[in-house]
């Protein structure tokens, strides 16, 4: 995905859906850094950030899985891979 796209399009939804699912505070404030630093085009910060969400969705998304009444899985499961997707997109530019 585009960079410009992820901050337009999708970082606010993918921030939205993470804290609605989540009482983890550090989690929560990353999800906040997260669309901070895409509005400011702080690629090194957004890259650290992105790296925890996705540390943490590598386990909770197993979690998730499992529960039978998580209504939006899929809606986790396009965040956690556009997370990812993102990350690479950075690497590529440093």
């Amino acid at each position: 995905m585009e960079l410009n796209n992820f901050f337009l399009l999708e970082v606010n939804g993918l921030a939205s859906t993470i804290n609605e699912y989540t009482r983890n505070h550090y989690i929560r404030n990353y999800t906040n850094f997260l669309v901070k630093f895409s509005e400011s085009k702080e690629i090194d910060n957004l890259s650290l950030v992105i790296e925890r969400l996705i540390d943490w969705y590598e386990i909770e998304i197993i979690k998730m899985r499992e529960n039978e009444f998580l209504y939006n899985l899929e809606v986790h499961e396009k965040s956690f891979n556009l997370l990812k997707e993102v990350e690479t997109d950075i690497k590529n530019i440093n």
